[in-house]
């Protein structure tokens, strides 16, 4: 008899994560993975997170910064999520964000 599947909550990124697998037995390295995804984009994308990629490229103040895989197809895809949407969704707006106060973590 198949083993039933399994769930795991936790918080990620300001926000509650959800796993959910067939297998029970796959739960623990499904939740690692998924952590772990999700700590990259942390790390790399986070607004919230004074020692992110982001941080670091917004404050570099247009010098030259090296960043990685994670932040570089986060901007592709906010991009391509630009043109797709003739401009609706719009990776552009963090400044206007901030002014109306969207500057700290939700917690």
């Amino acid at each position: 008899m198949a083993e039933k599947g399994g769930r795991a909550r936790f918080r990620a990124l300001g926000t509650e994560a959800v796993v959910l697998v067939s297998d029970a037995s796959r739960l623990g390295p499904a939740r690692a993975a998924v952590e772990a995804r999700l700590r990259l984009v942390d790390e790399g994308c986070s607004r919230f997170r004074t020692d992110s990629e982001l941080e670091h490229l917004n404050g570099a103040g247009g010098v030259p910064v090296e960043v990685g895989a994670v932040l570089i197809e986060a901007v592709e895809v906010s991009l391509r999520a630009a043109r797709l949407t003739d401009g609706d969704v719009d990776p552009t707006v963090g400044e206007a964000v901030r002014v109306l106060g969207y500057d700290r973590d939700f917690a």
